[in-house]
């Protein structure tokens, strides 16, 4: 009985969870009969609600409009409005225009574009990358900004690993290939006029003759001496090691380039449009006001110099003897010109643009002038046609 119990709660833990929550937590409001406990009661729910993911999180979003009139917290025509004021209306256009971008594929046209122009090196790559995804992530969610761009980061690495590989097992080859001709050469005319030997090796090979007799030398198979193979797993240890911390550093810089990106301006993330939001009902009928060109003014030059230090440490901490380094290797540069036309096939691949990605770039750009030229401080832009105290 104790067990069936146990799988009927551990099917239906979220039923459970959803009703033990408010009676466990009913004590408050009954014992403090004010109604600053009756809204921490609430508060309460909604936070496990939303912490434990009961119910779905956009209907714990909208309980408050049940529970604050039923509790005699708010009435409900002051809960009501709340849910839509105008910075709501802000967030809810940067939320579909980020959506309408991602639908379209716009975002990942313009990180392939911006990608292969920039990787004449693994360092500028990797700039290119987090100056990509900072970008994006200033006019769409974070999450999703970092979503886009982790594919296209691990793309490169492995294109970079795949060549580096192939270019080692290359020159391997051929030492072994020089290691094997010297000891055919090492074959003695008496030798082979005494008993007309022929000399086992190890090539790729069908054949090959030793040079003054010309008796050919019968290839059968391949040897490595130990010391041989020793070499060989020594070396990609350290290739797998090398492109492993290189994996790390463009997986942490995709991440921290989006939350910086984040910051950089006012629809870049939730927290600084509802700064707006707050400083505008805080400081209402005050010169003190927070617009998109002031707080892109402010946050901007912040979030490059962020960038610019983070693409920096995770230089020194992940990939130092490449931040120094003025000449690229042969084998660089010819795994870069992989990686390049790798790049360039990715963004082939998508095809010419089409009308809707045209038409949401369109908007995009308008949107950004929009947005700069409302207002200039104390000095009006195109807000000057609306009558004042009629809009925010």
């Amino acid at each position: 009985m104790t067990n069936k119990a146990l799988i009927w709660i551990k099917q239906r833990w979220r039923l459970v969870t959803l009703i033990l929550i408010p009676l466990v937590l009913l004590p408050l409001p009954i014992i403090i009969k004010k109604s600053q406990a009756r809204c921490g009661y609430i508060v309460l729910i909604l936070a496990l609600y939303w912490i434990f993911e009961v119910i779905p999180l956009p209907v714990t979003s909208l309980l408050p409009l049940i529970l604050f009139p039923m509790a005699g917290v708010l009435e409900a025509n002051k809960v009501a409005p709340l849910y839509f004021q105008d910075i709501i209306a802000l967030f809810f256009g940067s939320l579909a225009f980020a959506h309408a971008i991602e639908l379209v594929n716009l975002h990942r046209r313009i990180a392939l574009f911006v990608l292969r122009h920039v990787g004449t090196s693994t360092k500028w790559t990797l700039g290119g990358l987090m100056a990509v995804t900072a970008f994006l992530s200033m006019w769409i969610n974070n999450s999703a900004a970092a979503s886009i761009m982790l594919p296209v980061s691990l793309a490169i690495i492995d294109e970079l690993e795949r060549h580096e590989k192939n270019y080692s097992d290359k020159k391997q080859t051929v030492k072994e290939a020089t290691s094997t001709v010297n000891e055919v050469l090492e074959i003695t005319e008496t030798e082979v006029q005494n008993g007309g030997i022929s000399k086992e090796v190890i090539l790729d090979a069908s054949q090959i003759e030793e040079p003054n007799t010309g008796v050919p030398v019968e290839v059968k198979q391949r040897f490595r001496s130990p010391w041989q193979k020793q070499g060989q797993l020594k070396v990609e240890k350290t290739h797998e090691k090398k492109y492993e911390e290189l994996r790390k550093c463009f997986l942490l810089a995709t991440a921290y380039s989006a939350t910086i990106g984040g910051l950089a301006s006012l629809v870049g993330t939730g927290p600084n449009v509802f700064v707006k939001g707050f400083i505008d009902s805080t400081y209402k009928g005050t010169n003190f006001n927070v617009n998109f060109l002031n707080f892109l003014l402010f946050a901007l030059p912040v979030g490059i110099i962020m960038l610019i230090l983070c693409w920096l440490w995770l230089q020194i901490l992940y990939s130092r003897q490449d931040l120094f380094k003025c000449r690229t290797d042969p084998e660089d540069r010819e795994a870069l010109a992989d990686l390049k036309a790798m790049l360039i096939k990715q963004y082939n691949d998508l095809g010419k643009p089409n009308w809707s990605e045209y038409t949401i770039g369109i908007i995009f750009i308008i949107m950004i002038i929009l947005w700069v030229t409302r207002e200039f401080g104390e000095t009006h832009g195109w807000d000057i046609i609306f009558e004042k105290g009629y809009y925010q």
